[in-house]
């Protein structure tokens, strides 16, 4: 006992090791570095990581649905204390006083919350600009503070895509740029993350309390062929039932790590450990393309039929109540995983420069015979129905297993319809990449 103590005394008396001269030199950098001035960059980015802290660390309510049952779940609370005890006047006028304390506590709480997240979502935008910019993109002050002011606030849901093209900087003839913004993954999650806080609020009134119903049958009129839009749902997601679609819903709505994207007509909210994502449908000013929208989605069984389930992705078709506008719950797969293959890319893909882990599986049959099997539904399609799939925007995806095991996946059912003796120049086009597919790699 008596030198264990005297080994605490010695230990606790010591001094500090001595600095080495490299110990010295590396301090006087790191005091240089300190008395440096911040980059814009690394100013937003340190604010940014302070911000996102503060976000993940705060437990309440995040939208008005959630901010409304967590009041009704303390008047509760105080109600059941109430009833509970023996209690007087004096005493129930000061519990109500507590319950209207913590109530309001609760809102100032999430004013905080949305202030802070506000902040963000502007040094987000920011960033999302400075990523443009790195790849070539050209935007004039006046640009930038609009883009902010989008990409910040709801607008962000259903802007317009081509508007938000033009204010983004983005020459349609830079053919570089498109490349590079198409393999950038990094710019889409940034996207994404706007999106996200924006979409989720919005989903949460329209879908959280309302009544969701599988969508029926009912007879519609496509491509003067007649649909029966209970066929848009597959029975592997259909057969859960609508209380079990709700709840999942519902968890998909919670989920304070769900990601989101955005195609032409359609929001995506993506969940981090669920297998569903929820799709809902933007709101369009064009009725041209309000139009195109629901053919595309009522050509689902005419597409599944010709190019085969599996590689189209499951869903099920949905509304809510006192509404016509339809909403899909579809089976998640890992898009961020998996390479994008479309007219911009096809080449780069081919010359290996692009999606060399595809390269490598379609040197393997089993991988050829999978390609075969969907271009010769793609070309069924074509041939029976005179639709051909979309391959201008990201619709199809290619992607391996560890196994070196190729999977495809057709994510969007937008398709060409020809309705006249020759084939139109987007219909060329997409044929001329299912050709070039055909002699690369069969």
């Amino acid at each position: 006992m008596v030198e264990k103590t005297k080994f605490i005394k010695k230990f606790m008396s010591e001094e500090e090791p001595k600095s080495t001269n490299a110990d010295q030199a590396q301090e006087t950098t790191d005091q240089s570095r300190a008395r440096q001035p911040k980059t814009p960059e690394q100013a937003r980015t340190e604010r940014l990581d302070a911000l996102d802290q503060e976000i993940n660390r705060y437990e309440g309510p995040r939208g008005k649905h959630e901010l409304s049952q967590r009041e009704e779940e303390i008047r509760q609370k105080f109600a059941g204390a109430i009833e509970g005890m023996g209690v007087t006047d004096e005493t129930k006028e000061q519990l109500a006083q507590k319950m209207e304390e913590e109530i309001i506590s609760l809102k100032q709480g999430m004013v905080r919350f949305r202030e802070i997240s506000q902040e963000a979502n502007r040094l987000r935008a920011g960033d999302l600009i400075s990523a443009l910019e790195s790849a070539g993109a050209k935007m004039s002050d006046e640009s930038k503070t609009k883009v902010i002011e989008i990409l910040s606030s709801p607008q962000i849901v259903h802007v317009d895509r081509q508007e938000l093209v033009q204010i983004l900087g983005v020459d349609k003839d830079n053919e570089q740029l498109f490349q590079h913004l198409s393999r950038e993954r990094v710019f889409y999650g940034k996207y994404g993350k706007l999106l996200r806080e924006q979409l989720v609020e919005e989903n949460q009134e329209m879908f959280l309390g309302a009544d969701i119903k599988l969508a029926g049958h009912a007879e519609v009129q496509v491509d003067d062929e007649t649909i029966d839009i209970a066929e848009l749902s597959d029975p592997e997601i259909a057969d859960l039932g609508e209380v079990e679609i709700r709840r999942i819903i519902a968890e998909i709505l919670l989920d304070k790590d769900s990601n989101a994207g955005q195609g032409m007509f359609w929001n995506v909210l993506v969940p981090k450990n669920l297998q569903y994502v929820l799709k809902t449908e933007r709101k369009l000013k064009d009725p041209d393309k309000i139009k195109y929208r629901r053919k595309s989605l009522y050509r689902y069984p005419v597409i599944r039929d010709s190019i085969g389930r599996d590689f189209l992705l499951k869903q099920a078709v949905l509304r809510t109540e006192d509404s016509e506008q339809l909403h899909i719950l579809q089976e998640k797969i890992p898009l961020s995983e998996m390479t994008s293959v479309r007219n911009s890319n096809i080449d780069a893909l081919i010359e290996g420069k692009y999606g060399q882990e595809i390269n490598e599986a379609l040197k393997q049959d089993k991988n050829k015979k999978k390609l075969k099997a969907f271009i010769d539904g793609v070309e069924k399609l074509y041939r029976e129905h005179k639709l051909m799939i979309d391959t201008l925007g990201d619709n199809l995806f290619f992607s391996t297993t560890e196994d070196g095991e190729l999977d495809i996946k057709l994510v969007d059912y937008g398709a060409f319809k020809q309705r006249w003796e020759e084939p139109g120049d987007d219909i060329k086009t997409s044929l001329d990449f299912i050709n070039k597919l055909k002699s690369a790699y069969l």
